[in-house]
């Protein structure tokens, strides 16, 4: 698994691209960098590519131990809109899920099917 992350200073927004399996210990690592980041707001938009991301893993557990972190840094993390962006059917119903656990959070979060679509939604006022 390998997680890297690029801010798009262009466009103000957080790219974190997930290739293979993720844990909840690896996301949480990764939004505890996002809070910590002193370049980078704690609300900053972000984008998760998960198109090359293996949901294989991924179960109701997982999506809870994510959301659950999620909730833990809500108020850092604002009102920041959160993208997904996965092209795998089979993974949309969890993806679905995952925004059904989280939508008592500040964070508006969207499923894309495109990083284009993604991206205009993320940037739009």
């Amino acid at each position: 698994m390998s997680v890297s992350t690029e801010y798009d200073s262009a466009n103000k927004i957080l790219i974190v691209k997930v290739v293979g399996e993720i844990t909840a210990e690896q996301h949480e690592k990764y939004m505890s960098e996002i809070i910590h980041s002193e370049k980078i707001p704690s609300e900053t938009n972000a984008l998760w590519d998960l198109t090359e991301m293996d949901f294989s893993l991924v179960d109701i557990e997982l999506e809870r131990e994510i959301a659950k972190t999620r909730e833990q840094l809500n108020e850092k993390r604002g009102a920041a809109k959160v993208a997904l962006v996965s092209s795998y059917d089979l993974g949309e119903p969890l993806l679905k899920l995952f925004t059904i656990l989280t939508r008592h959070l500040d964070q508006k979060i969207e499923i894309f099917k495109t990083r284009e679509g993604a991206i205009a939604w993320l940037v739009e006022k």
